[in-house]
């Protein structure tokens, strides 16, 4: 069984070789940083659970802080590595933005790696020592957790360590989505400051209309005031006209 564990691990690498190619240089830029380190813990993962698999490796790791280290590897090394690596890699292509916006990620990279090498080690070491104490009989079991101590000291550095890197990832991010969300040009800051400019706008637009139209209803009076005095003389001017004819008609 742990053969095959080995062989399915080696097999993925050569893979993974294989199709890097001549740009293994490539793996290190800061934009594949989180990929290698990912696909790194998965190989050592087969490997390192192929060989906790042999029954005279199981003997000394079992019950003993190993398992934790494993785990660590497993969820943080693994998982998580490769989590980061694709919103590194996603966010910047959905909200339409370069990858260099995204700021400190060489901090958040460099904070993680050193928790998960510090505690994986320190948790390895520490179960491999713990093993050892725990087969020999003439060593009491409160001797054993004592020793283990140390090691779960230093583990909680690692852990301080992978806190911090998982709050510069938060501060990336909410950077990234406050940029954008409020202050970018589809933000919520960017649409009120555009509701207030159509505003002004429009109130500018209102009061240089208003007089144009007191302007023009003056003209249109002043217009039409003398249309009707002219059709009031003509009017008065036919007026003895019409009487003479009618007084002409009657005498004859």
């Amino acid at each position: 069984m742990s053969f095959f564990v080995c062989l399915a691990a080696a097999l993925v690498g050569l893979n993974l070789y294989h199709t890097v190619g001549n740009r293994l240089s490539s793996l290190f830029e800061p934009e594949f940083r989180f990929v290698t380190v990912a696909t790194v813990s998965f190989l050592l993962l087969g490997l390192l659970g192929a060989v906790n698999a042999m029954s005279g490796v199981a003997e000394l790791t079992q019950f003993t802080l190993v398992l934790p280290a494993l785990q660590t590897l497993a969820l943080g090394g693994f998982i998580m590595m490769a989590l980061f690596a694709g919103i590194y890699h996603i966010l910047p292509r959905i909200l339409g933005i370069n990858e260099s916006q995204i700021g400190a990620v060489n901090l958040h990279f460099w904070l993680s790696l050193g928790g998960l090498a510090l505690t994986i080690g320190v948790l390895g070491l520490g179960g491999l020592l713990q093993g050892q104490t725990m087969i020999d009989p003439t060593i009491p079991f409160t001797a054993v957790t004592k020793s283990a101590l140390t090691f779960l000291r230093l583990e909680t550095v690692g852990s301080i360590l992978l806190l911090a890197g998982s709050v510069v990832f938060m501060v990336n991010v909410g950077k990234v989505a406050c940029r954008l969300v409020c202050c970018g040009p589809k933000g919520i800051l960017s649409g009120l400051t555009g509701a207030e400019n159509v505003e002004e706008g429009s109130e500018t637009a209102a009061s240089e209309s208003r007089p144009r139209t007191n302007a023009v209803a003056p003209k249109r009076a002043a217009n039409k005031a003398p249309k009707k005095s002219a059709k009031k003389t003509t009017k008065k001017a036919a007026a003895p006209k019409r009487k003479q004819a009618k007084k002409a008609a009657k005498k004859s």
